[in-house]
C-alpha cells in the first residue's frame, strides 16, 4: 500500500505559483491528511479487536504485523502532510470547493496523462472521483491521433483504472456533454487494451486453424474486460473507430486470419462449435448491437402501447354495441324508466299528415253530433 504516496510527491512536483496556489494545495494535501486518517482509524479499530486474540496462532500474528506498519507508514504520511502544511501556514479550517475551475486549474498542470494517471494511483476518495473528469480535460485539449498516444503510453492497470472510474462518472453524471467524453473515453480506452492483446498473437506457420490459440485468447480478454451492467456505455461500441479507421471487428479478424480461423470450417467440430461460443461471449460483453436491441425494444413498446389502445377501444364497442345481453339490459332499463311516467322518447310527426288526421277528426265529430242529435228528436 502506497498511502497516497504518488498522490503527496505529484502535488510536491506541481508549480502553484498563481493566486490560489494556496487554496488549490491546501485541498490537495487537506483531502490526501483525511483519507489518510480515516484509513488509520479503521486499522486501529481493527487492532483492537485482535487484541485479546490467541497470539500463538502464525497468520494472525503474520497480520497484525502488516497491519501496525501499515498505520506507522500512514502516521508518517500524515506527519509530512502536518510539516508542508505548517510551512506554507495554510489554514487547515478553511474548506475549499472542488469545482469545475479547481479540475481545470488542476488538468492545466498536466500535458501528459502518464504522469497524471501515476499521481492519481493513490489519491484520495474525493480527488479519486474527480479522474474522469481531469483525463477528459487533459485529453481533449489534443486531436485523437495525440490522445491515442497518450493512451498509449499508460500501463493496462493504469487503462483499467481509468475505465472503472469512467463508468462511474458516466452512470452518475447529469451533464450530457460529460456524459458524451466519458463513452468517447472509455470507448477509446478499451479499444486500447483490446488492440494490445490482440497484438500479442502471432502468425502461426501451421495450415490448420489453432481453435486452442483463438479460444484462449477469447476467454482472456472477455476475464479482463469490465462488466458494465445495464450500462449504455457501449452501445455503439461495434462502429467505434480509431484515428487509423480501425474498428474492433477488424483487429479481432486479425487474430482470425493469424490463427488460420475461417468461417469455412467444419462446424460439426467441436473445436469450432466451442470457438463459435466463446466468441460470441466476447461479443455480447462488448455490447455489440445493443444499440439496436435498445431501439428494436423501444418501438415494439411503442407498438404494443399502440395496439393496446386500440384492442381496448375495440372492446368497447363491441361491449356497448355488439353484445346482446347489453342490448337486453338496456331495454330492460327503458322500459322500466317508461312505466315510472319518464318519457324521454317521442316521435317525430309529419305536419302534413297531421293536418289530414285532425280534419278527418273534425268531420267523424260532426257526423256523430248530427246522428245523436237526430236520435234525440226521434225518441221525442
Amino acid at each position: 500500500m502506497s498511502h497516497c504516496k504518488n498522490f503527496i510527491d505529484g502535488i510536491q512536483q506541481i508549480n502553484f505559483s498563481e493566486d490560489i496556489a494556496l487554496e488549490i494545495k491546501q485541498a490537495l494535501l487537506q483531502s490526501a491528511f483525511d483519507a489518510l486518517a480515516t484509513e488509520a482509524s479503521m486499522i486501529k479499530e481493527t487492532l483492537d479487536r485482535l487484541a485479546n486474540e490467541e497470539a500463538d496462532i502464525t497468520q494472525l500474528k503474520v497480520y497484525k504485523s502488516k497491519q501496525q506498519d501499515n498505520l506507522a507508514a500512514i502516521e508518517a504520511q500524515k506527519a509530512l502532510i502536518t510539516t508542508e502544511i505548517s510551512r506554507l501556514a495554510i489554514d487547515t479550517k478553511e474548506i475549499f470547493t472542488i469545482d469545475e475551475k479547481f479540475i481545470r486549474y488542476i488538468a492545466d498542470k498536466f500535458s501528459n496523462i502518464l504522469h497524471l494517471a501515476k499521481i492519481l494511483s493513490d489519491a484520495p476518495p474525493v480527488i479519486k472521483n474527480l479522474q474522469t473528469k481531469l483525463y477528459v480535460e487533459t485529453l481533449y485539449k489534443q486531436d485523437k491521433k495525440d490522445q491515442e498516444s497518450q493512451l498509449e503510453a499508460l500501463t493496462s492497470n493504469n487503462i483499467q483504472d481509468m475505465l472503472e472510474q469512467a463508468v462511474i462518472t458516466f452512470n452518475n453524471s447529469d451533464d450530457e456533454a460529460l456524459r458524451v467524453k466519458c463513452q468517447q473515453l472509455f470507448q477509446m480506452g478499451l479499444f486500447e487494451l483490446i488492440h494490445r492483446d490482440c497484438s500479442k498473437i502471432e502468425k502461426i506457420d501451421i495450415i490448420s486453424p489453432d481453435n486452442h490459440a483463438y479460444q484462449s485468447f477469447l476467454l482472456s480478454l472477455t476475464q479482463k474486460l469490465i462488466d458494465v451492467g445495464n450500462s449504455i456505455i457501449l452501445d455503439n461500441f461495434s462502429e467505434y473507430q480509431n484515428s487509423r479507421g480501425e474498428n474492433i471487428s477488424q483487429i479481432i479478424s486479425s487474430v482470425t486470419d493469424k490463427l488460420n480461423i475461417s468461417a469455412d470450417d467444419d462446424w460439426s467440430s467441436k473445436e469450432k462449435i466451442d470457438t463459435a461460443i466463446y466468441q460470441r461471449s466476447l461479443f455480447h460483453k462488448l455490447r455489440f448491437g445493443q444499440e439496436d436491441r435498445r431501439e428494436y425494444v423501444d418501438q415494439l413498446k411503442e407498438n404494443l402501447e399502440r395496439d393496446l389502445f386500440w384492442a381496448r377501444n375495440i372492446r368497447d364497442i363491441e361491449l356497448f354495441t355488439e353484445n346482446p345481453a347489453v342490448d337486453q339490459q338496456f331495454s330492460i332499463f327503458a322500459q322500466r324508466r317508461y312505466l315510472k311516467g319518464a318519457h324521454p322518447f317521442k316521435i317525430e310527426t309529419d305536419q302534413k299528415a297531421m293536418k289530414i288526421i285532425g280534419e278527418e277528426l273534425t268531420s267523424t265529430k260532426q257526423k256523430l253530433e248530427e246522428a245523436l242529435a237526430k236520435n234525440r228528436n226521434y225518441s221525442l
